[in-house]
């Protein structure tokens, strides 16, 4: 059996953007250590519960303490980020991690 994690961030009180971005680094770590296979990070502006402008950045932060763990992006939304920017980012993810990220090109697709 495979495990994923949809990693959500979370802020908590008396908390600061730069604790809460670290604390799911470590919890990314510890995942990787318990025996999760995947984690999707997801992109939210503008969204106090959730607010993660770049999963592409986040998981290039996770993937420099991990080995083993595949990180996807849920979602990067475009009509917020020009679609080539994006693209850019999925290919510099992909040719500098050890195990590039999935990408979903549509619901029928996947690219590895």
């Amino acid at each position: 059996m495979r495990l994923a994690i949809w990693s959500t961030t979370t802020p908590r009180e008396n908390s600061t953007h730069m604790e809460m971005f670290q604390r799911q680094l470590e919890e990314v770590e510890l995942a990787e250590r318990i025996g999760i296979d995947q984690i999707w990070f997801f992109e939210h502006h503008l969204q106090p519960t959730a607010p993660v402008p770049s999963p592409n950045l986040l998981i290039a932060a996770a993937a420099r303490t991990t080995q083993r763990i595949r990180f996807s992006s849920m979602v990067n939304i475009l009509p917020f980020r020009h679609p080539l920017l994006v693209a850019e980012e999925a290919a510099m993810l992909a040719l500098s991690l050890t195990i590039p990220p999935t990408i979903l090109a549509d619901a029928d697709e996947v690219i590895q």
